[in-house]
This record gives structure tokens, sequence and C-alpha cells, in this order.
């Protein structure tokens, strides 16, 4: 697979297979700090009943929710795998799409597994994302860290290119998430070099900013991107200036 095709499927990612858009949900808003948890009376509009999400917990129940008009519709848990779940996607099929330290799977509405990718001895997966509906691209951290993208019913690798680390023997610590932009390009944010980074189809970084202590982020449409990290959450623009 060239570069220019390798692109081109990266884009197909925005088109058939995103993320399913919540039914009637407004914009986002702004976020306000407060020492109380918030009521659904504190909420814009309907409160939760207004806000349609889809919700992978970490925690070792490991459970998955679509919550629709403010009640669970469709939930998911996964007894036999191990490992956290870092990374989940509901794909626009329904399909749904998670990363769980030590696999990758593809898990349909009927909650059974069609497709399933183990990570080898001594690496881990933290982050999977679709392209299209036949493909999905993801990072497998290890002592040669490397982004692969995978056909899923071939279940032939089409791509693949090493991505650097700061230490290749400290494998939990190297990557959470990794989003495709909409130019078609990889964002990746390394959490053990403490920066965020954009690689092309060949694995050549194209641009990064610092973001020491990053633990997710997300590419907006302005061309900014959004950086969650220890001290809070901020929108950086592309010359890694805080907004």
């Amino acid at each position: 697979m060239n570069a220019k095709w390798f692109l081109i499927l990266f884009g197909l990612a925005f088109v058939t297979s995103r993320s399913v858009p919540v039914q009637g949900a407004a914009d986002p808003v702004s976020i306000k700090t407060s020492t109380t948890p918030a009521t659904p009376s504190d909420l814009p509009g309907k409160g939760l009943t207004g806000h349609d999400f889809f919700y992978a917990g970490e925690a070792k129940s490991r459970n998955r929710y679509v919550v629709k008009g403010g009640r669970a519709v469709w939930s998911y848990t996964d007894p036999k795998g191990k490992g956290e779940i870092s990374d989940a996607v509901l794909l626009s099929n329904g399909n749904v799409l998670l990363a769980h330290q030590f696999a990758v799977k593809l898990v349909v509405p009927d909650k059974i597994v069609i497709w399933n990718y183990d990570a080898p001895k001594g690496t881990e997966i933290h982050t999977a994302g679709p392209i299209g509906i036949d493909h999905v691209n993801f990072v497998q951290n290890g002592d040669l860290a490397v982004v692969k993208v995978v056909n899923l019913v071939s279940h032939r690798t089409v791509k693949e290119f090493a991505i650097p680390v700061k230490n290749p023997k400290g494998v939990h610590g190297q990557f959470r998430h990794a989003r495709l932009t909409a130019s078609g390009v990889l964002m990746a944010w390394h959490m053990n070099m403490g920066n965020v980074s954009e690689y092309d189809a060949s694995g050549k970084e194209i641009w990064s900013f610092p973001a020491p202590n990053v633990w997710g982020v997300t590419p907006l449409k302005n061309g900014n991107v959004l950086v969650v990290d220890h001290s809070g959450i901020h929108e950086v623009n592309r010359n890694a200036e805080t907004t």
C-alpha cells in the first residue's frame, strides 16, 4: 500500500465509521469547575436526557453502555477479557471497536466478537480506531512500537510502520490514544515523551508540540487540538498556543 492510498484509507474513517452521532444533542458546552457533583438539573437543556453517549469503563467490571434519553439501551460486559479498557469506539453500524491492553476486538450489537487481534507477548494495545468498516488502525506498544492497519475481513496487515518511544522497555507507559485527523494523518500522544505528534503514512513526523503529562487528545474541526492532562483540559492551536 503506497502513501497516497494510506491517506485515502485514513480519510474514510471520517465518512463511514465515525462514532454514532447523538440524536438531538447540543453543541459542546464549556465546563464549569465545581466542588459538588453535577445533577441533571445543572446540565443545559434537558440534562442527561438530552445528551446521548457511549460509555466504556476502565474498571475491572469492564462494562460498556449506549445511553439514549437518559437510559442505557445497550450494554456489554467482557468477562473473558484481560487488562484495562483504554479505548472504545461506537461505529455507525452499531458495532463496537475496543482496545483492552492485551487485544483489540470488534463486537456486534448481538454481543458476538466477530474479529480479534491478540497483542503479542511483551506488547500492549491501548488504542484503536476504525477506517471505514473494513479496516482498523491501532498502535502496538512494545520494544518496537508500531502503527498497524489491518483488514478486518482478510485479517491481513496492509500497513505498518515503527513509531518512536522514549523507553522501549517501558511498554505500559508509551501510548494510550491515537486518532486520525481530517487531513488523513495520525495524531499520537506520547505519554513517556510528553508530546503530541502527527505522522504521515510513511511514519514521518510532520508536526509536534510539547504536552507534559498528556493523557488524551482530540483533533478538533477548527484544526486545534483538545488536550487532557493532569492539570486539566486545554485547547491548543497549530502554533502550540493554548487558546
